[in-house]
């Protein structure tokens, strides 16, 4: 009797357990990492952007509304559905030490659903190629754009789930519709420019399914859900697009250059796999509707953040929802008559995405954006001790806003719709090139929490602060206004973050008296 092939729902060899317990232990020392003890208790914070969003769900979840200063509807955020997650984690009895504990959680139950969907979907290329199960279990459990983006905070888990499990049904021998449509329905909610990965997943759907037209009927019904979130936006906000859109985009005369280089770098940085995927498209042998369709959707992406003009974040955001999909094209690939000795092809293809973007340290998945660790102690200075009424301009508008509980005004635009829409400042990068110091201060804050230890540059007074100063806090530091009018208070500075005391607030008075936090660990 001939042996029996392995088929996609062949029991998982206990060896191919590991990879999940890979995944898991650095998602604890990410989430581990991303806290600190203060007062006893232990904090824990996401991603600086990430935090903007928490503030938007908790301000929800307590009935101000979908807004980061109650009164003010500002769409800051970009990631609608992920923040409506967020909202439901702060409807749950935990304070706001914790709460970015619970998204750390949902976070790495993303993460498993990627490694199964991922397994399933190789298995549907390469049904009898435990190594390509193996080295693509294992390549997920390592690679910083699967990790990073989870123990952060990010929506990408959450689109790689929707992503691959669109291309996991849509390769099915038969067509779940209504389980697709739902999937594919809810891709362009998880983020604003989710539309592009929407077009993308729905190729194979298109081209691997014979009715064409009960087909494209089900994908145009799975827009309705996208083109109610916009009338809800500009019905509640007043405006077609996001913030972020304006922030970002307008302006942005480098945006095309920008892209052709992210996308540039991580084909280096994947090239490798990129080449595997290639050669299992190109031979004959491997050929066939299903790869053609899947390879597809990682071309619509690429031009999509090509033209969108890439990302400011470390490793690559906006490829990450497709990157499953690379290695199980390119694993896939490495069977007998397609590539020459597939188990050194795919052993190179490990160890040179691992060595270039894998997890092999603990600062691999440490994210200082908004330096949280020294943010957190000043926010609750200012939350234990500060008038009820006081606002706080802010550079980082993310932990301090979120830990502060006070009104908050955004140096950088990313929740202040003036200056998202004005004129960029040379020398900065996207994101960060928009600001107007000048009418920030106008709004008379009662603090500046800059990300820089003010007090140590006033004592040493550098003499070309360029070198020592990004250009919007060189702007905010040399302002005539802050030098004349604020106090740096050096008792409640924390490392690299200090606290400026504008010296007519009624908390000038007292602030020298305020009983300050005990951090830890």
């Amino acid at each position: 009797m001939p042996p029996t092939l392995p088929t996609e729902r062949s029991r998982r060899p206990a060896w191919l357990w590991a990879p999940y317990v890979i995944a898991t232990v650095w998602s604890i020392v990410g989430a581990a990492q991303a806290s600190r003890t203060i007062d006893g208790q232990r904090y824990f914070w996401l991603d600086d952007d990430q935090m903007v969003s928490m503030r938007y769900a908790r301000n929800l979840a307590d009935g101000a509304g979908l807004v980061w200063n109650p009164g003010e509807y500002v769409e800051g955020y970009s990631n609608f559905l992920w923040t409506l997650v967020m909202a439901a984690v702060h409807s749950l009895p935990l304070s706001d030490a914790k709460t970015a504990l619970g998204v750390h959680v949902i976070n790495w139950a993303l993460v498993m659903g990627v490694l199964a969907l991922s397994d399933r979907l190789v298995r549907r290329l390469a049904p009898q190629a435990e190594l390509a199960r193996g080295a693509l279990l294992f390549t997920l459990a390592m690679a910083s754009d699967v990790l990073f983006w989870s123990t952060n905070g990010f929506e990408v888990p959450l689109m790689s789930v929707l992503v691959l499990g669109v291309l996991v049904l849509s390769t099915a021998p038969q067509l779940k519709l209504v389980p697709l449509a739902t999937l594919i329905a809810l891709i362009p909610l998880v983020r604003a420019d989710g539309i592009a990965l929407w077009a993308a997943a729905s190729l194979p759907v298109l081209v691997l399914h014979q009715s064409r037209r009960r087909t494209l009927l089900a994908l145009g019904v799975t827009l309705l859900p996208f083109a109610l979130h916009l009338a809800f936006r500009q019905l509640y906000y007043g405006d077609w697009f996001p913030n972020t859109y304006y922030l970002k985009v307008v302006g942005n005369s480098e945006r095309l250059l920008g892209g052709v280089r992210y996308v540039g770098r991580w084909t280096f940085w994947y090239g490798p796999a990129l080449v595997l995927a290639l050669a299992g498209l190109l031979r004959r042998v491997s050929r066939s509707r299903k790869r053609t369709a899947l390879t597809a959707v990682i071309g619509v992406q690429a031009v999509y953040v090509v033209v969108a003009g890439g990302d400011i974040f470390p490793c690559f955001r906006f490829m990450a929802p497709v990157l499953p999909l690379v290695f199980v094209l390119a694993y896939s690939a490495c069977v007998p008559g397609v590539v020459v000795r597939p188990r050194l092809m795919a052993a190179v293809a490990f160890l040179s995405c691992f060595t270039m973007v894998g997890v092999f340290w603990p600062s691999r998945l440490r994210d200082e954006n908004g330096l949280p660790a020294d943010a957190l102690p000043v926010a609750l200075a200012i939350r234990d001790n500060a008038r009820p009424d006081a606002s706080i301009l802010v550079v980082g508008a993310g932990t301090v806003p979120y830990f502060s509980r006070r009104r908050c005004i955004d140096l950088l635009g990313l929740t202040d719709a003036t200056i998202a829409r004005g004129n960029p400042n040379p020398n900065g990068a996207v994101a960060h090139n928009k600001y107007d110091v000048a009418y920030s201060l106008r709004r008379r804050p009662d603090f500046i929490v800059p990300l820089v230890p003010y007090a140590e540059l006033r004592r040493r007074n550098p003499p070309d602060l360029s070198r020592h100063l990004r250009p919007y806090d060189l702007a905010l530091y040399t302002h005539p206004a802050v030098r004349g009018r604020y106090t740096v208070h050096e008792r409640i500075g924390y490392g690299d973050v200090s606290l400026l005391v504008r010296n007519d607030s009624p908390d000038a008075a007292r602030v020298s008296a305020w009983r300050l936090p005990k951090p830890g660990g």
